[in-house]
């Protein structure tokens, strides 16, 4: 069963490309998505990635928490429903 983690903090030029780059060095991944502003079109400076597998998610939280990403530290959680 897949999870979705918040990833927050990120630089205005990741890219969603770049972000699932980042988690699939070591992690197996369904999605990853940079949200942006619909009216300009720029970051909102987060995204979310769906793991592949529920039980990696705590893994991926250990691991890339507080990494650097496009000069960044990032926030990486588990996500909550709106």
């Amino acid at each position: 069963m897949p999870s979705r983690l918040f990833v927050g903090s990120l630089s205005d030029q990741t890219t969603s490309a770049t972000l699932r780059e980042h988690f699939e060095e070591d992690f197996s991944i369904d999605e990853a998505v940079v949200i942006t502003d619909r009216g300009t079109g720029m970051s909102r400076n987060f995204g979310f990635v769906t793991v592949t597998d529920r039980k990696d998610a705590n893994a991926v939280i250990d691991s890339l928490h507080r990494s650097e990403l496009d000069g960044r530290e990032i926030v990486v959680r588990v996500a909550t429903e709106r």
